[in-house]
């Protein structure tokens, strides 16, 4: 007789049905009532009970080893090895059928589970733990996975009569079956997982691991699905792109995204979504440069409003990650071999009419398809033309300070809003606000270019106007200006004489003019005057130290007067002299050719 038989418990029993009530067994008294219950007795230390005594007596026996013997019992019913394999027959064909229910795929609602789960749960612990059977269910889930199921859902994917998006939707819906269906059976096949797989491991892959392999290789690596897909998807953004607004089945897109990453496929999908931007741009930019050719600033809006939408279109439906991806070749493929073409016809007009804005959002598109030379170049061109043009203007010299002092506020106002670059170095870490930008540098070294070179087309003509354009605004002085603008204004104009070349030519009239100034009583301040040449002196020319030299002369010579003055007498002519000695070097004339011819009487006085 087997041990397992003998080791089973009665399927019925007594239980403690065999104790009686003690109410039962009671005696009843005279009354008709029951009499009183025994009573407990205080027992000696010494005194026993059958309980402990049993106790001792099996403690006794329990110290050496214990033998158990089996005896058959011959009047116990054997169960047949038939009975056994028929058990065994019917739990592997339940699991079988389970798995075939569960990965049938069918357009049709799913129809409802033969059994409980439980009851599969249990047939499978019986095939692979104890009829050791976990061999037999593995080809059975292999061969079903990839031949019944795989090939099944690729007819019906094949032959689906959906328009190319819808269809984009159905494989969707498959995917989400087929996850879940894949999830339901690992939790009913869960002895497959922990016994047999972990046992053979790793030759076999778990169920999970197992179905998502077949499903990538049978499905998503079907050539004709991929390319079904392939030119869905094209079908999707080809319309969006053509009618500027999202299609009624773009929320499926995140969806089958979601699906392409959980089978690891998403690598692929993005690769195909990058070159059908890539091509589409690149077609559109190669006819609209044709169509636009007169119109290069119409060009160059419609790729930016290509460049918004498509950038709308990726963060509706891509993972963050690949939003930079889409612009950068959305970006390339529109403007490539097309910047310097915009950068030449649109900076001039829009310079003119001052649009910085969209000369701003040009700088930030080249810069992100690093290729700013095209604009740089442009914007040193626009700038030097347009000087040269007023430094050659004879006509107008009077204006010629004033007109580069707007040509400069306009440059410096590019700069300032248009050019901006992010700091090269990195932030602190210490700091989290978001570093200042600043005007490109290449930018301002291109500035500077244009004026110094526009400045030749005239020697000598700048330097001159530029110290006679000074000279006036020290003479007016300050008047209802505040000392701040008043400042700006000499200082704009120090900033166009440091473009010329002719240093000596600015120094010569500047001083000749600050001693027309000082000499006849034009100047408006004194000290305005003095801190003009110190700035002179200190940051552009060491030898406008020679003005300083005047004020000593001038001051001098007011001392002098001063003091003559005061041993005249009240009513004498002589309080009316004011004369003033110079030292020749000090002042900027030239040698006296001829004495000056006196009168007589002062002659020989």
């Amino acid at each position: 007789m087997e041990v397992s038989v003998l080791l089973t418990l009665p399927k019925t029993s007594e239980g403690l049905g065999f104790l009686h009530s003690a109410a039962a067994t009671q005696p009843w008294g005279t009354d008709g009532s029951a009499s009183s219950p025994r009573r407990k007795v205080a027992r000696l230390d010494t005194d026993s009970d059958i309980a402990s005594s049993s106790y001792r007596s099996r403690s006794k026996v329990l110290k050496g080893p214990i033998t158990i013997k089996v005896v058959p019992d011959d009047n116990i019913p054997r169960v047949s090895q038939a009975s056994i394999d028929q058990d065994k027959t019917r739990q592997f064909n339940d699991v079988r059928r389970c798995i075939v229910t569960l990965l049938t795929p069918s357009r049709d609602p799913p129809s409802p589970f033969w059994c409980t789960y439980e009851s599969i749960y249990s047939a499978c612990r019986s095939v692979v733990v104890v009829h050791d059977d976990g061999q037999r269910l593995h080809h059975t889930l292999r061969q079903y996975l990839d031949r019944e199921m795989a090939t099944s859902l690729c007819k019906i994917l094949l032959e689906a009569e959906e328009e190319p998006v819808e269809w984009i939707a159905l494989l969707v819906k498959f995917c989400e079956w087929f996850e879940t269906q894949v999830a339901l059976l690992t939790s009913l096949l869960t002895y497959y997982d922990q016994v047999y797989v972990v046992k053979n491991s790793p030759n076999v892959l778990p169920i999970h691991d197992e179905a998502y392999n077949v499903f990538a290789e049978r499905i998503f690596g079907n050539p004709q699905l991929a390319k079904r897909l392939q030119d869905s998807l094209s079908t999707w953004l080809h319309w969006e792109r053509e009618n500027h607004e999202p299609h009624e089945y773009r929320e499926t897109i995140p969806k089958l995204i979601k699906h392409l990453t959980t089978h690891n496929q998403f690598a692929a999908f993005e690769q195909y979504y990058v070159n059908n931007a890539q091509s589409y741009y690149q077609k559109e930019s190669e006819k609209k440069a044709r169509d636009l050719l007169d119109d290069p600033l119409r060009f160059f809006r419609d790729a930016q409003t290509r460049i918004q939408e498509e950038e709308a279109r990726s963060q509706a439906v891509l993972p963050v990650g690949s939003w930079g991806r889409i612009r950068q070749v959305t970006e390339a493929s529109l403007l490539d071999g097309r910047v310097e073409w915009l950068a030449k016809a649109t900076l001039g007009p829009l310079m003119t009419s001052k649009d910085l804005k969209t000369l701003a959002d040009m700088y930030t598109l080249f810069s992100r398809i690093n290729d700013l030379k095209p604009l740089e170049k442009a914007y040193q061109e626009y700038f030097q033309k347009n000087v040269d043009q007023i430094v050659k203007d004879s006509e107008k010299d009077e204006e010629m300070v004033q007109r580069l002092l707007d040509m400069k506020s306009l440059a410096d106002d590019a700069l300032s809003t248009a050019f901006l670059a992010a700091p090269r170095t990195a932030p602190t870490p210490s700091t989290s606000a978001v570093p200042e930008k600043r005007p490109d540098q290449a930018f301002t070294y291109a500035l500077n270019t244009a004026f110094t070179l526009g400045f030749r087309g005239r020697r000598s003509k700048p330097a001159e106007m530029i110290a006679k354009h000074l000279h006036q605004l020290l003479r007016k002085g300050q008047g209802t200006l505040g000392y701040v603008e008043y400042q700006a204004l000499l200082d704009a104009a120090l900033a166009l004489y440091r473009f010329s070349e002719d240093k000596d030519v600015f120094r010569t009239f500047y001083h000749r003019l600050l001693a027309k100034r000082l000499l006849v009583g034009k100047s408006a301040s004194d000290d305005v005057e003095a801190a003009m040449l110190k700035k002179l002196k200190e940051k552009y020319d060491p030898e406008f130290g020679m003005g300083e030299d005047m004020f000593k002369d001038l001051t001098l010579s007011k001392e002098m007067m001063k003091d003559y003055h005061a041993r005249q007498r009240k009513e004498s002519l002589a309080n009316k002299l004011n004369a003033i000695v110079l030292q020749r070097s000090a002042w900027p004339f030239s040698v006296t050719k001829q004495l000056v011819d006196l009168p007589a009487d002062v002659s020989i006085r």
